[in-house]
């Protein structure tokens, strides 16, 4: 008698095992499989933007941290001479871009200048590319380090150095310089004041800086410094940092020889005999706008910044912006009225 059971062929079964996939099984799968995929893919798109915006946020408030802090270093220092006094004020006052030996002396007791809410054709000429609706500002200082001290740079012929005549004995000066005079020379066979001991010691010699800060028109803090006068440009422009939009200052003056503010000014008039009062600038608040390098997609500043003097700005673009603002006190004229 035939069997059921001995006519299942091994064959037969194998085959029943390894049927595969039916067409909606492969297509229930694919959906899935693209669900998924679609959400891993809006996930790391999602993580990319959030990337690309931390770095961004990330790099304007760097640029703006040290644009600040390079302005503060630079006004902390102003008016340090050396072992200057409190020189004379000029007969008049210099110009903001420097070129003849009397304009640097001149310059020496004006240490901080600077212009408020200058138009682009009304900019000095040392500042090119200036953006207008801006404010610059001129620093006068010497190096902090005297030449040939470690770490100090060395004499840079044809620019401006300084001296302040030291030697002196009981009845006075026993040199061509009176005790305090500032020599001022670029080369350094001129260099001819000595030191406190009268011996063929010189005095310390300074580099005499002159630097004047301000945005150019695309968006760059610049720095423009004085070099060799005899030399075009005399100005050499360095750009310092990258995203600063706008750039406003107040300035304190003491008004009775304390050290303190006694009022707060966006700047001085260049008539005769108001200009005088930038000697007594002894403390000046920064205010700088910073913005991102590149737009955020999506994204409309329509934040309205405020700035010294009442100046307005609402930008209306897609730049991500931070306002940052400090008080600097300008050392070397507050102490010497302390």
């Amino acid at each position: 008698m035939y069997s059921a059971e001995k006519s299942k062929s091994p064959y037969v079964s194998y085959r029943n095992r390894q049927r595969g996939f039916t067409l909606v099984e492969f297509m229930v799968a694919m959906a899935l499989g693209l669900v998924i995929m679609l959400a891993v893919s809006e996930i790391f798109v999602n993580n990319s933007q959030a990337r690309s915006e931390i770095e961004r946020v990330s790099r304007q408030v760097e640029n703006g941290r040290f644009a600040l802090q390079l302005l503060s270093d630079e006004i902390a220092n102003a008016g340090f001479f050396g072992e200057s006094g409190v020189p004379s004020l000029p007969a008049a006052a210099p110009a903001v871009c420097l070129r003849a030996e009397s304009d640097v002396l001149g310059s020496i007791a004006l240490p901080i200048v600077g212009g408020d809410n200058i138009a682009a054709t009304a900019a000095p000429v040392c500042l090119p590319s200036y953006k207008g609706r801006n404010d610059y500002i001129a620093i006068r200082r010497s190096s902090t380090c005297a030449v040939g001290t470690p770490g100090c740079d060395d004499f840079r012929s044809n620019h401006f150095h300084m001296q302040v005549a030291a030697c002196r004995d009981a009845t006075g000066s026993i040199t061509s310089h009176a005790v305090g005079d500032i020599v001022l020379a670029r080369a350094s066979t001129d260099m001819t004041a000595l030191s406190r001991t009268c011996a063929s010691i010189k005095a310390p010699i300074y580099r005499y800086l002159s630097r004047v800060y301000y945005v150019r028109n695309d968006d760059v803090l610049v720095r423009s410094e004085l070099q060799d006068p005899a030399v075009s440009p005399r100005y050499q422009k360095t750009p310092m940092v990258e995203g600063i939009e706008r750039l406003h200052f107040e300035y304190g003056l003491d008004n009775t020889g304390d050290g303190v503010a006694d009022e707060y000014v966006g700047s001085v008039a260049a008539t005769d005999p108001e200009w005088e009062s930038w000697s007594d600038v002894v403390v000046v608040r920064i205010s700088l706008l910073a913005r991102a390098l590149e737009v955020t997609p999506g994204y409309v500043d329509e934040n309205t910044y405020t700035f010294p003097g009442g100046v307005t700005y609402t930008p209306n673009d897609g730049f991500k912006r931070q306002l940052y603002s400090a008080v600097v006190r300008v050392n070397s004229v507050s102490g010497r009225r302390e």
